[in-house]
C-alpha cells in the first residue's frame, strides 16, 4: 500500500496550488490528481456543493496507488491548517510525515481569500469591509452550498495564523515542516523550490516548468459545477478536470448572464487591516523563524 507521506495543509491563496503541481513535476515525487482531497478535516462542514470529496479511508488511499517507487508521496489541502482534526488525524498514519506550510501576508492574504470566494460565489458579499461585518453574524450558521464552515471566518483565521502554524509544529516537530512564503514562492521560484527538494530528500537540482499553474479566476463558476459531478466519476475525471475547465470555460462566459460579482476593498480599509495585522505577523515571525518585517506597512 502506497502510504502519503507529504502533506501540503496551506494556507489557501498562498501558492499551493502552484506548488502541488511543480512537486509533481519531480521524477521522485508522486502527487495525487486530485488536489484538495480533504479526507483529515473531518471537523469542517462543508456545504452540499463543495463537500470533502474524499471521505472514505480506501477511496482516498486508491489516490496513491498509481506511485510507481517514488520516494515521497504527497498531497495538498488547504483546508488542513485550519481543522483541529487533521493534525493528529495525519499523524496517526504518517507519523513521519513531512508537512509543508505556505503562508502570505496577512493583509494580502485576506483581499485574495475574500476576492475568491465572491469570484466561486459563497462570498455574497463583494465589498470586503461589508463581509468583515458580517463575520460574527455568520458563524454557526449553516454554509453556503458552496463553501465551508471557515470558508468566510477571515478575521477569526488571520488572528490565529501563528497558533495553526504552532501546532503543526508541536505535532511533528520542526525538523518535519518547512514553511515558505508567498513571496518566495513567487519571487524566488527555483531558490524556493529547490529548498523544498531538500527538505523532502530528493533531488534539489530538478527544475520544473514554473508557469503558472493556477486556475484562471474566471474559471471559478465552471470548478463549482464540477463538484456537483457525482464523487466516483470526479476521481476518474480527477487529471481532466483542468484541460475540461479551460475547454468549457470559455463557451460559458459567452452564455452566462449570471456572470460573478468583483470584489472590491477600499485602499482605506487595507491600510486599517495592514495596521491591525500588525501583531499577528510578529507572532509569525517568532513562530516561523522568517524575517517578515517587509509585510509590517508604516
Amino acid at each position: 500500500m502506497n502510504l502519503p507521506n507529504l502533506f501540503i495543509v496551506g494556507f489557501g491563496r498562498s501558492g499551493t496550488t502552484s506548488l502541488h503541481n511543480y512537486l509533481a513535476q519531480h521524477p521522485s515525487i508522486f502527487m495525487s490528481s486530485a488536489k484538495e482531497p480533504n479526507h483529515f478535516c473531518t471537523d469542517v462542514v462543508f456545504g452540499a456543493s463543495r463537500r470533502a470529496r474524499f471521505t472514505d479511508r480506501a477511496q482516498y488511499l486508491a489516490l496513491f496507488d498509481d506511485a510507481a517507487g517514488e520516494t515521497i508521496r504527497g498531497e495538498s489541502s488547504t483546508m488542513y491548517i485550519l481543522s483541529d482534526a487533521a493534525r493528529s488525524a495525519i499523524a496517526s498514519i504518517a507519523p513521519d510525515a513531512r508537512i509543508v506550510i505556505s503562508i502570505r501576508n496577512p493583509t494580502d492574504f485576506l483581499v485574495s481569500w475574500h476576492a475568491h470566494g465572491v469570484g466561486i460565489g459563497y462570498e455574497t458579499a463583494p465589498d470586503l469591509g461589508d463581509a468583515l461585518d458580517l463575520e460574527s453574524e455568520r458563524r454557526g450558521r449553516e454554509p453556503h452550498h458552496l463553501g465551508s464552515s471557515l470558508a468566510t471566518a477571515y478575521r477569526e483565521t488571520i488572528n490565529a495564523m501563528p497558533e495553526l502554524v504552532q501546532g503543526f509544529l508541536d505535532t511533528f516537530g520542526r525538523d518535519q515542516v518547512h514553511i515558505v512564503t508567498f513571496d518566495e514562492l513567487t519571487t524566488h521560484q527555483a531558490e524556493s523550490f529547490a529548498g523544498i527538494c531538500r527538505f523532502l530528500g530528493v533531488d534539489d537540482t530538478f527544475e520544473p516548468d514554473f508557469a503558472a499553474r493556477n486556475y484562471d479566476p474566471s474559471n471559478l463558476h465552471v470548478l463549482s459545477m464540477f463538484r456537483h459531478v457525482p464523487e466516483p466519476i470526479r476521481t476518474r475525471l480527477g487529471p481532466l478536470a483542468k484541460p475540461l475547465v479551460k475547454r468549457i470555460a470559455p463557451m460559458l462566459k459567452k452564455t452566462r448572464t449570471d456572470r460573478p460579482q468583483v470584489a472590491t476593498a477600499s485602499g482605506a480599509l487595507i491600510a486599517e487591516l495592514a495596521a491591525e495585522f500588525a501583531p499577528v505577523v510578529k507572532d509569525l515571525e517568532r513562530v516561523t523563524g522568517k524575517d517578515l518585517s517587509a509585510w509590517i506597512r508604516t
